[in-house]
């Protein structure tokens, strides 16, 4: 069952080559639980919330 939208949230569309959908697929089947099903969805959002931290950390750093 789908989780309900959050309201601190804004819905955006890309695109993605399907090898990153595959591979998030296989991430969130890892990281599920019991009591704690992970989707494809959590997987790329961890993804990009860390990315943009070594993106920020990057450009951070004095040339």
């Amino acid at each position: 069952m789908p989780r309900p939208p959050s309201p601190n949230a804004i819905q955006i569309s890309i695109r993605v080559p399907p090898e990153w959908l595959e591979r998030a697929d296989v991430v969130a089947t890892k990281m599920s639980r019991p009591g704690l099903e992970m989707t494809r969805a959590d997987v790329l959002r961890m993804a990009l919330v860390q990315g943009l931290d070594l993106v920020e950390r990057e450009v951070k750093k004095p040339k």
